[in-house]
């Protein structure tokens, strides 16, 4: 009635305000976990493995698994400032297990690596508003690329500080292993020279093929070629122990002459050079394994490729177009 107030029924329902998560809300979050936890590993991982507990499969596979979060991240974190905050949380992951190094050159590593992680973001959004339709395996190396850079920094800087005289180079199994592979290729060209034997066997055959060219040689009886071929043995082994300065014996194996001939040589550079050969030395060792790297990013963005694509499949994730055409990921 007009000029009353309208009498309100107490039983009926009065219509309550709810707050709802947007779609995925806590499937990002569980993502964000998955991240950070990834890079604890990555940084667990590589530290045992400089104190030499663990192989080092263990950290590369760990990384494997970072790069794979870190790529979907790029794609299904929306917010700006929650990818940033992320972020910062991977870095201290990467690099807090290496506490007991100087804080300055912690926040040196921590701010190189929050750099090209954020560079990587940055380029690799870019490309996603720029296309049209989602080119994952583009955009997932674009993202790899700085990651791996990161990562490759992270891994010499600690390794310098862990390494003895004798992991300058490599450690001597792994020695032994690139050793033999350049051995079978050196035998295709040589084959009377037996390089995976001893280095008696080797400086051997270096003599016998040496000395079968001397028509003199040829004309002795076959017990003084062999007097023969072990007194050419024996000079050659002396006289280059006398010129590398060190003491071999015949009977050690060749990989393991040249692998302490090398550390030898660089363990002299160090200790004349100190600090200028570790800094020149560090970026030897950046250089080829950014480079190494870059073979592990390809794999990588196709392993991420291979998740993407199983987390369509299950229909996780799905793609959607925006009202100008332009595909996004949700889930």
């Amino acid at each position: 009635m007009v000029g009353f107030p309208q009498r309100q029924n107490l039983i009926e329902r009065v219509t309550v305000e709810t707050t709802s998560r947007p779609s995925g809300f806590y499937r990002g979050i569980f993502l964000d976990i998955l991240t950070v936890a990834s890079a604890l590993g990555v940084g667990f991982f590589y530290k045992i493995y400089l104190v030499k507990q663990v192989a080092l499969w263990a950290p590369l596979l760990s990384l494997t698994i970072f790069s794979i979060f870190s790529t979907l991240e790029i794609f299904m974190v929306k917010s700006w400032s929650r990818r940033f905050f992320i972020i910062i949380l991977e870095v201290a992951a990467l690099v807090g297990f290496f506490y007991d190094q100087s804080l300055k050159l912690l926040l040196i590593i921590a701010g190189l690596t929050l750099f090209f992680l954020l560079w990587g973001e940055v380029s690799s959004r870019r490309e996603t508003g720029n296309l049209m339709e989602i080119r994952f395996f583009k955009i997932a190396r674009i993202q790899l690329s700085r990651v791996v850079t990161a990562v490759a920094i992270i891994g010499v800087f600690f390794y310098l500080p862990y390494s003895t005289p004798q992991d300058i180079l490599f450690s001597p199994s792994s020695f032994d292993k690139v050793f033999d592979l350049t051995a079978v290729a050196a035998s295709n060209f040589y084959p009377k020279f037996r390089f995976t034997s001893s280095f008696g066997d080797l400086t051997k055959d270096i003599a016998s093929s040496e000395l079968a060219k001397d028509a003199d040689f040829n004309k002795i009886t076959p017990a003084e070629q062999v007097k023969t071929i072990e007194d050419a043995s024996d000079k050659i082994i002396k006289d280059l122990g006398r010129m590398l300065k060190i003491t071999i014996a015949p009977t050690e194996k060749t990989s393991k002459i040249f692998y302490d001939l090398i550390v030898n040589n660089l363990e002299g550079l160090k200790n004349k050079f100190g600090n200028q050969f570790t800094v020149v030395w560090g970026i030897i060792l950046f250089i080829a394994v950014r480079g190494v790297g870059s073979i592990f990013a390809w794999f990588a963005a196709l392993f991420s490729l291979f998740f993407y694509q199983i987390l369509l499949g299950f229909n996780v994730v799905r793609v959607v177009g925006e009202n100008r055409n332009h595909e996004v990921i949700e889930f």
